[in-house]
């Protein structure tokens, strides 16, 4: 069972076949090494630096989640090996925006849906943004009559002031392009 994970494991391959090579080459140059420090530089694991591409590498401690971190001894960057990155699913975000919208406090909407206080308060930011742009866009419009999220897509309803009319305006990510509207009753 324990060659099977040897088996897999890239690194150890690697170091099989310079060990192999070397001794090969040893063998035709009759040359004597000593096995203990052959098997010292081949045993230390080298990663590659995402930045500088560099194998100079070093262990340098571990992170608060025990993950251990190396630094590129060419470049000076630290990284952690093998980061896992986790995304959030469009529900998980549509939820943030409900209960944003519902006003409930932001480590009450951390609680809720298993995410960190700084990915809701970035989506909190995200949201302001969002309304000062629409501020702007919509004031010609009228009076803001509601304001709902539906399947990641922000839609107002705005009472037309001057023309007596409900508009549906639906806004899209790219806040730069004009919102689209469409009108639900008149007046």
């Amino acid at each position: 069972m324990e060659a099977l994970l040897y088996e897999n494991h890239s690194t150890f391959r690697l170091n099989l076949f310079l060990h192999f090579t070397v001794s090969i080459l040893n063998l035709v140059l009759d040359k004597d090494v000593s096995s203990s420090s052959l098997f010292y530089e081949l045993s230390a694991e080298k990663y590659i630096c995402p930045d500088y591409a560099s194998l100079h590498t070093i262990k340098n401690g571990s992170t608060h989640n025990s993950k251990p971190k190396c630094l590129c001894k060419s470049c000076g960057r630290q990284f952690v090996i093998n980061p896992e990155k986790r995304t959030i699913s469009t529900e998980t975000k549509a939820l943030i925006y409900k209960l944003l919208l519902e006003r409930i406090s932001m480590r009450g909407i951390v609680r809720v849906t298993g995410v960190s206080l700084l990915t809701v308060i970035h989506a909190k930011l995200w949201a302001a943004i969002l309304a000062i742009e629409l501020a702007n866009q919509l004031v010609n419009y009228g009076q803001l009559f509601q304001l709902f999220i539906v399947n990641m897509q922000l839609l107002i309803l705005i009472f037309g002031t001057l023309t007596k009319k409900l508009f549906r305006i639906n806004v899209t990510e790219q806040l730069g392009r004009k919102p689209d509207k469409q009108i639900i009753l008149s007046g």
